[in-house]
């Protein structure tokens, strides 16, 4: 059992009174570890005396370790209690003292989900790009037919006398100076520029060889392969006709049918992002009327804990260098910058489903995770398995629903006033599409 002492906005302020008797158990293994693993003449492994041990350690340090030990009894007691779940806390409990005086009393900070107030978004107005005009209809159409004709191209090998052009399909082994290992690997030739493998191939023959550096633009490191030409293919694309529409599609008999099928699948992918823009767009304005009754301490607790978890997943040193180059003040405002809006949503969605009455049910969290893992080839039971034993996706799949469900509804009352699409929105719906 524990007793709340008091509160600063969203820090519950918890005190865990354990009797005499754990501090005492908890002395005795603490003895017994020390006179377990310490080596000294005179005395087997577990002997030792504790008069000697206070001696060598310290009394001030054993204290410590008794302190530890109580704190991690204490945490344990306070994260199996039911009153703890029901608390919505956002980070581990935090440590702030321990008393050993008497019974031990532990102090700890729990820090809740904060509570938000947040304006209204009725009539506010969602700007989507209209991607489906007549014009990038017949683009992206036309992009498809020719992915289509690159992918049925004929190869026909080019005489040893005839040099690499662009667009031929050349067969190349190379060896890098790393490992030494010969590889093999089939290119169409594109784009050269100073710089690229591309531009060295140009001219080459079947049986040229050369060395070409490559260097890495984020690091800075270079690797020298060492490159054979072992063929060269010049590339006929399919002509575009009915002949060509019924080999990549047995579903259709002319190129004007074909043109039409992709024109509906186009169509229905536009369609999609734009949905998935709406929500994202309206999400971004919904982070900006949310006022969070967040305790600052809270907020610097939770961004040196995930700063913490990144290091120990070595990803702190990474990001601060290929995203930052190094400036860790602006990776660190980044970091902070996150933290806070990730609360504001969180606690927002929290909020508005409860308004709403909006749930995601066991159900929607399995066929998400379906969808999810439906390149995988997983079978039902092992996603079951999956999403029953790691808590991680589960939390993730259900707020990814739980977003798009507030998203919908917040929606409904918006107004959406379409434009004409600019390059930023191509880059937004591509970018929309691969993540999907």
């Amino acid at each position: 059992m524990f007793e709340i002492t008091g509160q600063n906005k969203n820090i519950k302020t918890v005190r865990i009174s354990l009797p005499h008797e754990q501090i005492e158990r908890a002395r005795d293994g603490v003895y017994e570890k020390i006179s377990r693993d310490i080596k000294i003449k005179g005395f087997r492994p577990g002997m030792v005396p504790r008069s000697v041990l206070n001696t060598i350690i310290g009394i001030e340090k054993i204290n410590e370790m008794i302190k530890e030990e109580i704190a991690d009894i204490a945490y344990e007691s306070l994260i199996k209690d039911k009153a703890f779940d029901e608390m919505n806390s956002i980070l581990p409990p935090e440590l702030k003292s321990v008393e050993l005086a008497g019974d031990a009393e532990v102090v700890m900070n729990i820090h809740t989900l904060p509570k938000c107030e947040i304006e209204s978004l009725d009539g506010v107005e969602v700007k989507v790009p209209n991607f489906v005009s007549d014009e990038e209809l017949e683009k992206s159409i036309n992009e498809d037919i020719e992915r289509l004709r690159n992918e049925h191209a004929v190869l026909v090998p080019k005489a040893e006398d005839q040099g690499i052009e662009l667009e031929d399909e050349v067969d190349i082994e190379y060896t890098t100076n790393n490992s030494g290992e010969k590889q093999n690997i089939e290119l169409v030739v594109k784009d050269p520029s100073e710089g690229n493998v591309f531009a060295e191939l140009i001219g080459k023959k079947v049986g040229d060889e050369f060395d070409f550096t490559d260097k890495a633009e984020n690091t800075g490191n270079s690797n020298t392969l060492h490159i054979k030409v072992n063929k060269v293919y010049l590339r006929k694309l399919p002509e575009v006709n009915d002949d060509f529409a019924k080999s990549v599609d047995e579903q259709v008999e002319s190129m004007e049918a074909l043109r039409s099928k992709m024109k509906e699948e186009i169509i229905e992918s536009f369609d999609k992002a734009i949905e998935s823009l709406k929500k994202d767009m309206i999400m971004m304005e919904l982070l900006k009327r949310i006022k969070l009754d967040l305790a600052d301490s809270s907020l610097d607790f939770f961004v040196n804990t995930l700063i913490e978890m990144k290091k120990e997943k070595k990803e702190y040193e990474k990001e601060l260098k290929d995203e930052f180059k190094g400036d860790e003040k602006k990776y660190l405002e980044s970091i902070k910058s996150e933290s806070l809006n990730y609360l504001k949503m969180k606690s927002a969605l929290e909020e508005l489903a409860k308004e709403k009455g909006i749930e995601i049910s066991e159900a929607e969290i399995f066929d998400s995770a379906k969808q999810r893992y439906e390149g995988a080839k997983i079978s039902d039971e092992r996603i079951k398995v999956l999403i029953d034993k790691n808590q991680g996706i589960k939390d993730e799949i259900k707020e990814d629903l739980l977003q798009s469900k507030v998203a919908e509804e917040l929606l409904k009352n918006a107004k959406i006033t379409f434009e004409d699409l600019k390059s930023d929105d191509s880059k937004a719906l591509e970018e929309s599409e691969e993540t999907k």
